[in-house]
């Protein structure tokens, strides 16, 4: 399968670190954390290669509750629900 695909773990978050994995994406792609409140948290960038890719976020301090993870590649924004317990 060569469709591209993220995995992020762990999900909740353990310690104030969670991974990305990219599979399949190529080029640039950018990553924005944000809180409920819509206040970017962190954003980052990686250049990603065909095959894997990963990605790996500490945030300083991450308070416990849910934030959005946003990613964008090529014009396509994808964004994921994270939970810190």
């Amino acid at each position: 399968n060569n469709e591209p695909s993220i995995v992020i773990y762990p999900n909740p978050i353990i310690n104030n670190q969670f991974q990305v994995d990219f599979y399949n994406y190529t080029g640039n792609v950018h990553i924005k954390l944000y809180d409920v409140l819509g206040q970017i948290i962190l954003q980052d960038k990686i250049q990603t290669v065909q095959t894997k890719s990963t990605l790996s976020i500490q945030p300083a301090t991450l308070s416990k509750g849910i934030y959005l993870l946003s990613i964008e590649n090529n014009q396509q924004t994808k964004t994921y629900k994270i939970i810190n317990k």
